[in-house]
């Protein structure tokens, strides 16, 4: 399917900002589904540095800067296609640039880059080598989760001992003490995390329940869970850094229990809707920043959308985002296909068609990301 923005003259800020770690202990600067091959070394036998100045990420800089992306996806990611992820001109980040030196107040639109300053000045720089470490981290190393959800994994995964446990542990306590030698003074933020459920790896849970964010008030961390021990209880240990969090991302994938326990095996659909409506509270009373709820669609699900959408907006949530199934090769490829739903040529694609011709999806609180050409074609039928 065809992307419906026009790329040139802007500019994606991840690769000059951003570092994953991921499973494997693997290193990349966004999402393998966006970024196809976007692996650039490991944290296992490399330093910090060597990853972020990888020939791979000075490629990826500069395929940004002469505007032709060529290394990601421009039908997955949802940067490239939807209006609503944003994409920046070069005078858009220069007032960026300009706002942190000077103390001045940015417009909204650019509120996602008023803190990364000495990042992007280097990038209108034409600087593909960067020579400070990276603002924001996403720890996606340990896989350990409560959930099994068939479209990610074929079994459970838990790493709570042994020695798979013990090579993720390495692996974290390597990357902070790289980090710590930079100096968190001069982190922008952690995304926790992008694979399993940051409550359910010890890991993570540590680093939420003991990091004492009152030193650091310019870190941000960007929690990503899939809600289920995300409890009131969970939320009081992360005191330190309640003033840090700068978003809670739900991943719900359905709006009843009896899709849920397809879409999400092992997990239970009342407690997830105890916890968010107490996340929501916390958002109402803004003790939370922001709530954010997801939703993969998929052929299990996608007739629930719209049911999403309103419990979105019962608890105050300030966006549902939507995105399409990706292959993460925990199906076989005759499974995927078959589950894959926004696939043009997939049997029920008509119907998703006239799901998406609702008006429901007009809300402000909704966010189509790569959904967004489906729409608008379910539009133009």
């Amino acid at each position: 399917m065809e992307k419906s923005k026009d790329l040139s003259g802007l500019y994606c800020v991840k690769p000059f900002v951003q570092l994953d770690i991921t499973l494997d202990n693997r290193a990349a600067c966004c999402c393998e589904a966006w970024l196809p091959g976007a692996y650039n070394g490991c944290i296992e036998y490399m330093t910090l540095e060597e990853m972020w100045n990888s020939e791979k990420m000075q490629l990826v800089r500069q395929s940004v800067i002469d505007g032709t992306y060529r290394y990601c996806s421009k039908t997955k990611c949802p940067y490239l296609i939807s209006e609503a992820f944003p994409l920046y001109t070069k005078a858009e980040l220069q007032k960026a640039v300009d706002a942190e030196d000077g103390g001045i107040e940015l417009e909204s639109s650019l509120k996602l880059v008023k803190d990364l300053g000495p990042w992007i000045r280097r990038m209108l720089e034409g600087k593909t080598i960067m020579d400070i470490f990276p603002a924001v981290y996403n720890l996606a190393y340990d896989e350990t989760c409560n959930l099994r959800c068939p479209s990610c994994r074929p079994g459970n995964i838990v790493y709570a001992q042994g020695k798979e446990y013990e090579r993720r542990l390495a692996a974290h306590k390597k990357l902070f003490g790289d980090i710590e030698k930079g100096g968190f003074e001069n982190v922008r933020g952690f995304y926790v995390t992008g694979a399993g459920d940051p409550f359910a790896s010890s890991i993570y849970r540590s680093l939420l329940y003991n990091f004492d964010g009152s030193r650091y008030p310019f870190l941000k961390f960007f929690i990503m869970t899939n809600g289920i021990m995300l409890t009131p209880e969970a939320w009081e240990k992360m005191k330190k850094i309640h003033s840090n969090i700068d978003y809670i991302f739900i991943t719900m994938d359905a709006a009843t229990s009896e899709t849920y326990k397809k879409t999400r095996v092992n997990g239970d659909f009342d407690r997830l809707l105890e916890n968010i409506e107490f996340l929501g509270v916390k958002r109402k009373e803004n003790e939370l920043k922001r709530l954010i709820l997801a939703f993969i669609v998929q052929k299990k699900n996608y007739r629930e959308m719209t049911e999403a959408i309103a419990i979105a907006k019962k608890i105050n949530a300030d966006q549902l985002a939507f995105s399409s199934l990706d292959d993460w090769q925990s199906w076989s490829i005759e499974e995927y296909n078959e589950n894959a739903v926004c696939r043009s040529e997939h049997k029920e694609y008509p119907q998703l068609m006239r799901v998406l011709k609702s008006p429901v999806f007009e809300d402000p609180v909704v966010s189509l990301g790569n959904i967004t050409p489906h729409r608008a074609k379910a539009l133009s039928m």
